[in-house]
């Protein structure tokens, strides 16, 4: 499988459902703060805290700072009592949005930690991709009789039957792939803006993207292949051949770090 557990040097951990819900929300800039908010102290407090003092350890305006700490404790992730500023623990906040918590890689500058948020949305798609190509060779197997516990073969049919899998006809599809369009989705974007959010985990170096094409027919020329009045998803390469533009293929890095 191509599919990793993710190992970063500096990493902070949120629950799944708090990123899709800032994401699905448009709140994503918040909890960046939320992160950078975290790295000040070991210590998850700000006492006697004024706006002024605080921005000007994650450097930025404090009124910028003002607004996202409002929006912050509307959502549950900081209180104020006291003067004093309070940020909420992991483990709370995994309580709050009953969710698993996932390691967030952390990052200097505001782009890279968006970028970083929204990896984990993506990542989370091809791992729910990579189980189910697991399940899909288990059911495999148990028709090959590989499998003599009852439970387990119970559970595969099961599977078998909410997948709707036929062992003879279908064919596994073992590489991972995720289409800019999925991509954008996922991120609440549209497909222009996931190319781009593709080029950025790209860069700082979550994954691997490779484009992904299959060839239809060959001995074609211009003429041929218009004629044929195709849909833009199908293209004419320069040796004749029209091949058709399918998901990119997602690789990922076994460790892009190690986990200190």
């Amino acid at each position: 499988m191509n599919y990793k557990q993710s190992q970063y040097n500096n990493h902070t951990y949120l629950p799944l459902a708090l990123i899709r819900k800032a994401i699905k929300e448009g709140w994503l800039l918040s909890l960046v703060y939320f992160i950078h908010l975290r790295q000040v102290h070991r210590k998850p407090v700000f006492y006697n805290y004024t706006l002024r003092k605080i921005s000007s350890l994650i450097k930025c305006s404090p009124t910028t700072l003002g607004t996202h700490i409002n929006i912050l404790r509307d959502k549950g992730l900081l209180n104020i009592k006291d003067g004093h500023l309070f940020l909420t623990g992991s483990t709370a906040l995994s309580k709050l949005y009953r969710s698993f918590l996932t390691p967030v890689s952390v990052h200097q500058s505001r782009a890279d930690q968006t970028t970083a948020l929204r990896f984990v949305v993506a990542k989370r798609k091809l791992h729910n991709q990579d189980k189910v190509i697991i399940l899909k060779k288990d059911i495999i197997k148990l028709h090959q009789h590989r499998f003599t516990e009852y439970a387990k073969a119970k559970s595969l049919l099961k599977a078998k039957k909410r997948l709707n899998f036929n062992v003879e006809t279908s064919r596994i599809e073992e590489r991972l792939v995720l289409s800019n369009a999925n991509l954008g989705s996922l991120c609440n974007r549209s497909q222009r803006t996931g190319i781009k959010i593709q080029k950025e985990f790209n860069r700082l170096g979550f994954v691997e993207t490779r484009r992904n094409t299959m060839i239809l027919e060959k001995g074609h020329n211009r003429r041929s292949f218009f004629a044929k009045c195709l849909s833009s998803k199908h293209q004419l390469s320069s040796m004749g051949n029209i091949f058709v533009v399918l998901p990119n293929l997602w690789l990922i890095p076994p460790a892009i770090c190690s986990m200190k």
